[in-house]
């Protein structure tokens, strides 16, 4: 695992922005090189009977998607990224950004804004959803606006799985001094079939066993961190209590997720845990995604 290779997708939007600032200074912090993406496309009335683009008005878009190119590598630069390159893709972004990080097994992590430049706040835009959903790499999802930072306070779900372990060793990958460091977190639900006279005893149960078990991983983690690493078992509701965390909690800078649970019946499947976090959270959400050999 590393953070030799990074990838940005911007859309020149204030989301986009932010991404970039963030790639940038985690390029920085790594030492790794940064590319960075815009896919283009025609509009609908592109393709409409009786009308057709112009070549001069295509070359007027491309000019425009370059120069918009130049000055994000530039921005790039002049935050201390020694290598930065950028590629101006052409068809649906979404797609295209997909194919994009999977034709280059260096990446291993791409950051862009949780919308583009129709995005309201709180909506998770349709590209952002398909690249989380589908990008071979980690993908990491920041909020318009957010000044970039070094994150020293990083949420760390975990349910167990091989996919949430990555997002431990990713999160000691990126979480540096000076903070809270890394919180590892297990929300235990109560299944509907427990019969309800059951309740307080299985309640007791699966908090002695989970708190074991997440403590093991907490030590494992502080061995690789070299940061605070603590750990907390919850029972309620995943989704809904690791958001209310996360808004009550202002310290927390980042969230670093699996992106499946233990259930999950493919890899590009996001669990809905993670999507929940990604749509709902108020600070940049990481979805951690191991690539595959290839």
């Amino acid at each position: 695992m590393g953070l030799s290779k990074i990838a940005c997708a911007t859309d020149f939007s204030a989301g986009a922005n932010a991404a970039l600032h963030c790639a940038a200074l985690l390029a920085s912090a790594h030492g790794g090189e940064l590319v960075i993406y815009h896919a283009w496309e025609l509009s609908a009335a592109a393709y409409l009977q009786g009308y057709a683009f112009t070549p001069e008005v295509i070359e007027r878009v491309t000019t425009h998607a370059q120069r918009g190119l130049a000055d994000a590598a530039a921005v790039a630069r002049a935050a201390d990224v020694k290598n930065v390159s950028t590629q101006l893709l052409s068809g649906g972004a979404a797609r295209m950004l997909v194919e994009a990080v999977k034709g280059d097994p260096k990446i291993e992590l791409l950051v862009l804004g949780a919308h583009g430049q129709s995005g309201a706040r709180h909506i998770f835009g349709s590209v952002t959803t398909h690249v989380v959903r589908h990008a071979a790499s980690s993908v990491l999802v920041v909020r318009p606006h957010q000044a970039p930072k070094p994150f020293v306070h990083i949420l760390c779900p975990i349910d167990f799985s091989d996919s949430a372990w990555h997002a431990a060793e990713l999160a000691a990958e990126l979480v540096r001094p000076g903070g809270q460091g890394i919180r590892l977190v297990h929300v235990a639900e109560i299944p509907p079939y427990v019969d309800p006279d059951w309740v307080p005893t299985f309640v007791v149960d699966i908090e002695r066993h989970a708190s074991t078990e997440l403590e093991q991983w907490a030590a494992k983690l502080r061995a690789r961190a070299k940061v605070p690493v603590s750990s907390n078992v919850y029972i309620g509701s995943a989704g809904r209590d690791l958001l209310t965390l996360i808004e009550r909690d202002p310290s927390i800078d980042l969230v670093v997720t699996g992106s499946h649970g233990r259930v999950a019946l493919d890899r590009i499947i996001l669990g809905s845990v993670a999507e929940k976090l990604v749509r709902y959270a108020n600070v940049p959400v990481l979805v951690a995604r191991q690539r595959a050999a290839s």
